[in-house]
This record gives C-alpha cells, sequence and structure tokens, in this order.
C-alpha cells in the first residue's frame, strides 16, 4: 500500500511516498479504506520533532492523526463493510503509524460515522480543526484559567486541577 512516512523529524521536504506491506487487521479491529486525510498543527508538531516523545526509536513514522474512509473489512459488529468513518486515535501519528497510507486499522474506539450529507473533505477537516482546538474551547469556556495552567516539559499548557 501507500503512504507518508518520514524517517528522519524535520520539514515537509522529509516525506516520502513508500511502498509498505498492507495492514493486517488484529481481532476486534476495523479495516477502512481512507479517501482524505486531516493535516493539523499537532501532525506538524510531530513531523518536526518538536515535541518531547519525538526520539529516533520512533522512526520511520507514517504521519496522521485523522481521516475519513470506507470500511473493507470488519472484526467488530459496531461496523459493517461500507460504513463511511471518521478515523482519529491518541498516538496515531507518533506513537503508532498514522493516518497518511491507503489502509488503516483501529479498533472501534477510534472510529465514528460520518454522518450524510457531509462529504469526506469537510469531515476530514473539521474533526482535524475539533482535535487541535479542543483544548482552546475548555479554556474560553472558563476551564483552567492563566493562574491554574502551567508549562509542561513539552511546552503545552496544562491544567493543574
Amino acid at each position: 500500500m501507500k503512504a507518508i512516512q518520514y524517517r528522519t523529524y524535520g520539514e515537509y521536504q522529509e516525506n516520502r511516498l513508500v511502498d509498505l506491506e498492507r495492514t493486517r487487521l488484529k481481532e476486534g479491529e476495523v479495516l477502512v479504506e481512507m479517501r482524505t486525510v486531516g493535516i493539523n498543527p499537532l501532525d506538524n508538531t510531530f513531523r518536526s520533532g518538536h515535541i518531547y516523545f519525538a526520539t529516533p526509536e520512533k522512526l520511520p513514522c507514517v504521519g496522521g492523526q485523522t481521516g475519513v474512509g470506507v470500511v473493507v473489512e470488519s472484526g467488530n459488529t459496531a461496523f459493517k463493510v461500507g460504513d463511511r468513518v471518521f478515523v482519529s486515535s491518541p498516538g496515531l501519528g507518533l506513537a503508532a503509524d498514522g493516518t497518511w497510507r491507503e489502509f488503516v486499522s483501529a479498533p472501534a474506539s477510534a472510529l465514528s460515522r460520518v454522518p450524510a450529507g457531509i462529504d469526506d473533505d469537510h469531515a476530514a477537516a473539521g474533526r482535524s480543526v475539533e482535535v487541535t482546538q479542543r483544548p482552546n474551547v475548555f479554556r474560553r469556556n472558563g476551564y483552567g484559567d492563566r493562574s491554574t495552567r502551567r508549562r509542561s516539559s513539552c511546552s503545552r499548557e496544562t491544567d493543574n486541577r
């Protein structure tokens, strides 16, 4: 299968189109043929290596935290072949190969159905924004004011509550 992979941390020119063995479905997982993927600020942070857990041992890596595709094989009763789904899971794109590939196998907990009437591109883009902006929404609505936040070792703002 085709995938976008980086073998060193750095700029966009580190991305390479590669041929990889098609991912194999594990028990309880769902195999999704990706149609479109999101590229968000966190993907760029991971690829550039500007985060504390970006270590050489994690390379090579297929990037991408989010995307939309169609179920082509299911080992879980929650999803059936032909379902349009959004794929997102903690660790995708750094701790585990991400969505920038033709096929992604993921647990059902990493999937949600795409509503009818929303095309793949808008579904992927909308959830990418939601994933990266969720912390800002919490802060703007009074969860974690500036007096309770501190800087962590990875330069992300965290809540001390």
